[in-house]
């Protein structure tokens, strides 16, 4: 390959200094000036790329040389367009914000760039600065809205802005592009939007016949964070209402955002934490029933490990007192994750007379509640709990 002197590569390493100086003086006179400025960059950036792989595929390239050794000339110039692309990284870094700062303070540019036929530069710039503006401002909304349904699919810097502007309409576009496409990220974006709006389609999702959306409804359910909000029963409520219609996989995932909803040690404290924890126990508990497959209720049974207190503990006894043997491991698991004291008859009961598998999981809880582990012994079992004080 034809290479450029080594005294290019000398000049280059000594500008990249200069270059990131220029980075904190970095200005533009437009928004259109900075995105022209942008691609210039990632043009640039583009072909340095492909120079330090024909570069790196060079007969006889190699970094390997002895420290008494003049450096190769190869090498030399390799660390010449890495620092020539780290410079540029610098640059690109102080532009980005140089643009941003112009589409703020210009709103009727961006809205004529989001308008145009954007490029991908002017979708990573100006697409997050119109969802924030948007959410007081119903043209910036607007326009990344229209921006979104001209580019379907909307790429990836677009859907991010939607979930960010939230609202049901941008929520009603990532829905229909994450039950199109299958896409849990999409679908995961809808609930970020909108999540009134987009649960009970999801959940619908996750009672489909194709494997592939189920799939994808499933990682979006399991991935979601629960908003926190101060309308936590509000919240429940909801969650409760589409527990009803959905099918079982995503009954099991709004058990788990239901318990998403318990606070934390040092918030159950409070009295507003401890109201907040008794609430998602009592919500759990008013789900339960025999009527639904094994895997719900055991993920029931399993949330009462989360769910601090008596709340907690009811769900556990519950799930230890279910005939399937798969709610009842569920359950003794969760009696030793919250190390549930009020469970330990029951336990032991398990210990004494259940399966194989049930008393393994008897034993690992009760080791978990007593600190100490006194083996299949039920009677020594028995016996360390009658030395117990009363449970609360």
């Amino acid at each position: 390959m034809t290479r450029p002197p080594l005294a290019l590569a000398v000049l280059l390493l000594l500008a990249a200094p200069a270059a990131a100086q220029e980075r904190e003086a970095v200005s533009i006179a437009t928004l259109e000036d900075g995105l022209a400025a942008l691609r210039q960059v990632d043009g640039r950036a583009a072909e340095l790329a492909a120079a330090i792989e024909r570069l790196k595929g060079t007969e006889g390239f190699s970094t390997e040389y002895g420290a008494e050794e003049e450096e190769p000339p190869l090498v030399a110039e390799l660390r010449a367009l890495e620092a020539e692309g780290e410079a540029l990284d610098a640059r690109r870094t102080a532009l980005i914000e140089a643009v941003r700062e112009a589409a703020q303070l210009d709103r009727a540019a961006l809205l004529r760039a989001l308008a145009r036929a954007p490029d991908a530069v002017t979708l990573e710039v100006c697409a997050p600065i119109a969802a924030a503006l948007g959410r007081s401002d119903p043209e910036a909304a607007k326009a990344l809205v229209e921006c979104a349904r001209r580019l379907q699919p909307a790429p990836a810097p677009v859907r991010a802005a939607l979930a960010d502007l939230g609202g049901p309409e941008p929520a009603g576009l990532l829905l229909d592009l994450g039950l199109r496409e299958k896409d849990p990220l999409s679908l995961r974006q809808a609930l970020a939007a909108s999540f009134e709006v987009a649960l009970p389609r999801v959940l619908e999702a996750a009672g489909a016949p194709d494997p592939a959306l189920v799939d994808a409804a499933g990682q979006a359910l399991d991935t979601f964070a629960a908003p926190r909000t101060d309308d936590a029963a509000g919240r429940l409520e909801g969650l409760a209402r589409a527990f009803g219609p959905a099918g079982a996989r995503g009954r099991v995932a709004l058990v788990g955002l239901i318990v998403r909803h318990v606070p934390d040690a040092d918030e159950a404290a409070t009295e507003a934490g401890a109201a907040l924890n008794d609430l998602v126990g009592r919500t759990l508990l008013g789900l339960s029933s025999q009527d639904l497959p094994d895997g719900v209720r055991a993920a029931i049974a399993l949330a009462g490990g989360a769910v601090q207190g008596e709340p907690g503990a009811a769900l556990v006894l519950a799930g230890l007192a279910d005939p399937a043997a798969a709610v009842r491991r569920a359950a003794a698991a969760a009696a030793g994750r919250g190390r549930h004291r009020a469970a330990a008859p029951a336990l032991l009961d398990l210990l004494e007379e259940g399966e194989e598998g049930d008393r393994r999981a008897a034993r690992a809880a009760l080791k978990a509640v007593a600190g100490r582990d006194l083996g299949d012994d039920v009677v020594r079992w028995r016996r360390w709990w009658a030395l117990q004080p009363a449970t609360d």
